[in-house]
């Protein structure tokens, strides 16, 4: 007995419905994969943004601190004025003077346009000794933003009832103070801000979400003025 003809069939392909399946799936996994990949990269920039914000600070307060350390002590030349957004002072300067010109310099740190600033005049032979006068306020006030350089820009309020401006300075007696002059030098600078990351600042809008508070402490060694 012969066995009946086996029926061959050919293979079938996939179904619409298959494909639809299949295509909607590996659309997914790229969307997620874009996603992960997207989300990688913006931790990475905000790592690399928070350290890039770590190193300006760094670099403010280490020339900051720098400057103080400079600061002119011991005679009636002794000039230390401070506000809440202007801290000025006479400290040594390492270039050699010629013509018997004097090796101070006026140094000037101030808060401008959400950006803190750092002023240097040093005495010529055509502005010492006739014009040279650091004593009087008005006179750095507007003598010392021609060459300023921004060294930290983004910089906002730390907050506005303890620290709404980034200079507070703290007297021999503990007191905090706004404002010192030359005849009561502090002995100690608090300053305190919060700064936003240059993406922040690029897109125009800053949220508090987005600021760093940064608070630093600095002692000074600038006895009051002495004259005899």
């Amino acid at each position: 007995m012969t066995s009946p003809a086996t029926t061959l069939h050919s293979p079938q392909g996939f179904t619409l419905i298959e494909m639809l399946v299949s295509t909607a799936v590996f659309a997914l996994m790229v969307v997620m994969l874009l996603q992960l990949t997207e989300g990688l990269m913006s931790n990475a920039n905000r790592v690399d943004e928070n350290l890039q914000v770590d190193q300006d600070v760094r670099v403010l307060f280490d020339l900051m601190r720098r400057d103080l350390a400079q600061a002119r002590i011991g005679t009636n030349q002794n000039q230390f004025y401070g506000t809440p957004t202007r801290l000025s002072f006479v400290s040594s300067t390492p270039n050699l003077k010629t013509n018997y010109v004097s090796d101070q310099r006026l140094v000037t740190y101030y808060l401008s346009n959400n950006a803190i600033w750092r002023a240097v005049v040093e005495p010529t032979s055509s502005n010492y000794p006739a014009r040279w006068n650091p004593l009087v306020p008005g006179w750095w006030a507007s003598n010392v933003t021609a060459d300023a350089e921004a060294l930290l820009e983004g910089v906002f309020p730390y907050n506005s009832e303890d620290y709404p401006d980034p200079f507070v300075y703290t007297l021999r007696n503990g007191s905090l103070v706004a404002d010192t002059t030359a005849t009561n030098p502090p002995s100690g600078l608090t300053v305190g801000f919060a700064i936003a990351g240059r993406r922040a600042l690029a897109r125009g809008s800053v949220s508090t979400n987005q600021l760093k508070k940064i608070k630093y402490d600095i002692e000074l060694n600038i006895p009051p003025a002495f004259n005899p």
